[in-house]
């Protein structure tokens, strides 16, 4: 028997029918219910559709992950794994699998970029208007010689240009709301100037946008996890210096610095001991032996407080302490791609800011039935702030 062509405009007596003969088939016996589900999709979609909506229903019931939760097979697992890791990746690219090993999936894996919205938006989006603070800080310091007022005059200068490059590149909203936010912003810079501890400490700005792991002297940073070379490459927004030999390397951050803070409390973090390795690498190459070293993330708006989050690096040990806390959580996000598991995590904090969010499509039901699978439970962990030291390498 021939499967009807069920189209939009099939009458609804044509599916009772169809119903009814497959709910009581010629001789009058009447099917069990699953039997008669099944022959009715059969008869609708196609013997192969109702075997793949039959598979889907069942996968979403199950406890363990598979395929349409986001769990690669093997052999496309390795394939993802190896690509991925063939080259030097940056520290926010394996933090991204921290946060939701989907929306990695659909960036570093598939390479999908997010595209530009045409519609106009109310105000900058929080990306671009952080990028807009690094670079004015990055002019302003580069270009001022590095004294307190030659560079709180330079702000000037950079902030001006910066405001008008991006209106030019129509980011900035509506004009009203970027009046305002503009105005904000070149406060808040001017307060994070003044407020820079280079001005009585003595380690001052000496070099900006550092970039290592490029065609440049600083090299590639390496850290072993496991039987995989994870290899980093990246910017450092500034580097300080004394002359008595203490580093102190700079990150700007223009969000709360709630994030960033949990994370180095809890040795979770990422890039700041990428960058402490990338510095130690350089001066062991250049015959150096800095004399104390400092990782901070800087917030340099009013939102975050003007927090300022530092990882100490102490003299004795502490190098092999931020080795070993970088080792532990690499070894989560390592373990978690080259087994595959790009899960969507509809339960994660981040997702009202996410790219994909709408077009992920989570299904809270299934992530609830399967969040207690133990191939889960590590990025789990470094959510909730805990990586157990049996996953480092």
């Amino acid at each position: 028997m021939t499967s009807p062509k069920i189209s939009g405009t099939t009458s609804a007596a044509m599916l009772m029918s169809i119903g009814f003969s497959v709910l009581v088939p010629t001789g009058g016996a009447r099917r069990r219910q699953g039997d008669w589900r099944q022959a009715y999709a059969q008869q609708v979609m196609g013997a192969a559709g109702a075997e793949r909506a039959r598979a889907a229903a069942l996968g979403r019931r199950a406890r363990s992950l598979g395929p349409r939760d986001g769990r690669l097979s093997p052999a496309n697992a390795v394939l993802a794994a190896d690509a991925f890791f063939a080259r030097a990746v940056s520290p926010s690219a394996v933090e991204a699998y921290l946060k939701c090993p989907f929306a990695f999936y659909l960036r570093h894996i598939l390479g999908i970029d997010v595209p530009d919205e045409p519609d106009e938006l109310l105000e900058i989006e929080p990306i671009e208007l952080g990028n807009l603070a690094h670079r004015i800080l990055e002019d302003a310091y580069s270009q001022s010689g590095g004294a307190r007022d030659a560079v709180l005059g330079a702000l000037e200068r950079a902030a001006a240009d910066g405001f008008a490059r991006a209106e030019r590149d129509g980011v900035t909203g509506f004009p009203l709301a970027w009046q305002v936010l503009r105005g904000q912003l070149l406060d808040d810079l001017r307060h994070t100037v003044a407020t820079d501890p280079s001005w009585h400490d003595g380690v001052l700005p000496a070099d900006f946008e550092r970039r290592f792991g490029y065609d440049d002297d600083w090299p590639v940073v390496e850290v072993p996890v496991g039987g995989r070379i994870v290899r980093f490459h990246g910017r450092i927004d500034r580097v300080d210096r004394s002359d008595d030999g203490r580093v102190r390397l700079v990150d700007y951050k223009s969000g709360k610095g709630t994030t960033e803070q949990r994370h180095v409390d809890k040795g979770l973090d990422v890039a700041l001991p990428v960058y402490v390795l990338a510095l130690v690498r350089r001066a062991e190459l250049a015959g150096e032996r800095p004399r104390e070293v400092t990782a901070l993330y800087r917030m340099v708006r009013r939102t975050g407080g003007f927090a300022t989050v530092t990882l100490d690096v102490g003299p004795d040990g502490g190098l092999d302490a931020v080795r070993g806390q970088l080792g532990a959580t690499l070894a989560v996000a390592v373990h978690g791609i080259e087994d595959g598991l790009y899960v969507r995590m509809p339960d994660y904090r981040g997702c009202d800011y996410c790219d994909a969010k709408g077009r992920c499509l989570a299904d809270r039901y299934a992530y609830a039935v399967k969040k207690h699978d133990p191939a889960l439970a590590p990025i789990l962990g470094y959510q909730d702030g805990v990586v157990a030291p049996a996953t480092a390498s």
